[in-house]
């Protein structure tokens, strides 16, 4: 059931919108009546714990002003300030520990967002650098995938965590192909399998273990 609360003071219409399975509110909106018609004017996310996850602005019913964002513990992962112009949106994204992702004299651009806004894809370029760095983020605001890029195709090296904060896999391009090291981990931290890549390609002998880190199987793709 949506609950309507009017708050006297602001003239809002409050709104739970969205709930947790126990009904606690998880995303609460806030609206105002305009020649009878009801206009979004901000919106608040909460965690299960019922901190803010996150909180911003509307205007005409499309996000305005700022928006920020924040770990459960408390501290800030993004900040943004949207103007009329969504090109000349400036982000601050930061890591648990405060530190910031991405140098002060970087380019910054996010080119996807969650539901919410919060950043999904985020690229950035380094003054006088050519190799593009991406970043790619859970919905829970932890880091999923980091790796650089080099005309649009990826280039060096590209690491994958899962959302559990554990490595999945590392391994490294080269004009957006697979090539060289590729290793890869069970979620509980065991190696899953380790290889090599030649131009696309598995090469060499390529090692498999089972979740318990046994050795399971071995393949030399260079006898096939």
């Amino acid at each position: 059931m949506t609950i309507f609360t009017l708050s006297a003071c602001t003239g809002e219409i409050k709104e739970v919108t969205e709930k947790y399975p126990d009904g606690k509110p998880k995303v609460v909106t806030y609206f105002k009546k305009k020649e009878g018609i009801k206009i979004k004017v901000r919106e608040v996310g909460y965690y299960q714990s019922q901190k803010e996850m996150y909180k911003g602005l509307f205007e005409n019913g499309v996000r305005s002003g700022k928006w920020t964002y924040w770990y459960e513990a408390g501290n800030k992962f993004a900040e943004t300030e949207i103007t009329s112009n969504i090109a000349l949106q400036k982000w601050e994204i930061l890591k648990p520990d405060k530190k910031s992702y991405i140098e002060s004299s970087s380019n910054i651009s996010v080119t996807e967002i969650y539901p919410n806004g919060s950043p999904y894809h985020v690229i950035y370029t380094k003054l006088n650098e050519k190799m593009t760095s991406e970043l790619f983020f859970y919905p829970s605001y932890k880091i999923q995938m980091v790796g650089t890029s080099l005309k649009n195709q990826r280039e060096g090296k590209w690491s994958y965590w899962y959302e559990s904060g554990n490595l999945w896999s590392e391994g490294y391009y080269k004009n957006g192909v697979n090539d060289s090291i590729r290793n890869v981990w069970y979620e509980n931290g065991q190696k899953r399998y380790e290889g090599f890549y030649r131009n696309g390609k598995e090469a060499g002998k390529w090692k498999f273990f089972d979740e318990k880190g046994k050795a399971a199987q071995e393949v030399d793709y260079d006898k096939k």
